[in-house]
């Protein structure tokens, strides 16, 4: 991801761009570059009763996934389980 970032802006700055939009999201590769971090948040809104068995199961998911990430010992952890269970080669971000 960072030498492919790396390249791509290299040859936006030869093109004479003065912006590169690197894309939503938190990733190592792009801290080095970002200046500004827009935060980013879900919503899970239910506009009918029975919806909210489909919004009250996803908003807990991705509470208990930001939980995760923004604990550093949790999120290694998540990651050395990760690799154990689907292999060595199973890097994610999310």
């Amino acid at each position: 991801g960072a030498l492919l970032l790396r390249h791509q802006i290299e040859e936006a700055s030869r093109q004479g761009l003065a912006f590169y939009d690197i894309g939503v999201g938190a990733a190592r590769h792009k801290d080095q570059w970002a200046d500004q971090v827009q935060p980013l948040f879900d919503n899970f809104i239910a506009f009918k009763p029975h919806a909210l068995l489909v919004t009250l199961p996803l908003a807990a998911s991705a509470h208990l996934k930001r939980a995760i990430k923004s604990n550093r010992h949790l999120w290694l952890l998540v990651q050395r389980l990760r690799r154990r269970l689907l292999g060595r080669g199973a890097e994610s971000s999310d």
